[in-house]
C-alpha cells in the first residue's frame, strides 16, 4: 500500500538494490489506484539517484509522492484532472522540475477496484524506455538519462510512489512474476 484512502498522503515503497541502465530490462507490476473514480490523485513509477536514496519520496497531491525527488523521472499515472485533462492520463516527467517528457497519453478510467499489469522494458543500446498499460503500449522514449537525469549514474534506485490530497483513494502495486 502506498497510501491509504486518506487526504492529503505522500508515500513510496523504493528498491534496496539499484537497477543498471547500462543493461536491458524488462519487468510487470500491477497497480491499483482505487476504486472511486472522483478520488486522486495517482501514482508514478520512478527511477532517480537522488541522495537520499531509498528513503526519498516527493510532493503529495499532484506531486504523486515523486515530484521533488532529485536526479530521476517518473512514469505517471494520473487520475485528478490538475489542468491538463479531465481524463486519467499517463505521461513521463522529471522529477526534480516535474516537467514533461514526452506527450500526455489519456486513459480509460483506472480507479475501477481493478488490478491493471504495467510492463516496462528498458533497451540500453538504443536508450529507449516502453512502457506498456494492460498490454497496450503507451509510449518508447528515448533520451540518454544517465547522462542527462541520472548525473552520470547508471545504477539507479526504483520505486513507486503515490500521491492523494483534497481528495483520495487506496493506491497500491504488487508484483505478478518473479522481478524481486
Amino acid at each position: 500500500q502506498l497510501t491509504p484512502d486518506l487526504n492529503n498522503q505522500s508515500g513510496a515503497a523504493m528498491s534496496l538494490g539499484k537497477i543498471d541502465f547500462n543493461n536491458d530490462f524488462n519487468f510487470n507490476v500491477e497497480i491499483y489506484l482505487g476504486a472511486n473514480d472522483a478520488g486522486a490523485d495517482g501514482m508514478a513509477i520512478v527511477f532517480h539517484n537522488d541522495p537520499q536514496g531509498i528513503n526519498t519520496v516527493g510532493r503529495f497531491g499532484s506531486g504523486l509522492g515523486a515530484d521533488g525527488i532529485l536526479n530521476g523521472i517518473a512514469i505517471e499515472f494520473d487520475t485528478w484532472d490538475n489542468g491538463e485533462v479531465p481524463e486519467d492520463h499517463t505521461q513521463l516527467k522529471q522529477t526534480n522540475t516535474w516537467a514533461d517528457l514526452n506527450t500526455l497519453t489519456k486513459i480509460a478510467n483506472i480507479e475501477d477496484g481493478q488490478w491493471h499489469l504495467i510492463n516496462f522494458k528498458w533497451t540500453a543500446s538504443t536508450q529507449t524506455l516502453s512502457y506498456s498499460l494492460d498490454g497496450n503500449l503507451i509510449s518508447n522514449y528515448t533520451n540518454d538519462l544517465v547522462f542527462n537525469v541520472f548525473n552520470n549514474e547508471s545504477n539507479v534506485y526504483f520505486g513507486f510512489t503515490a500521491g492523494t490530497g483534497g481528495s483520495k483513494n487506496e493506491q497500491k502495486i504488487r508484483f505478478p512474476d518473479s522481478f524481486c
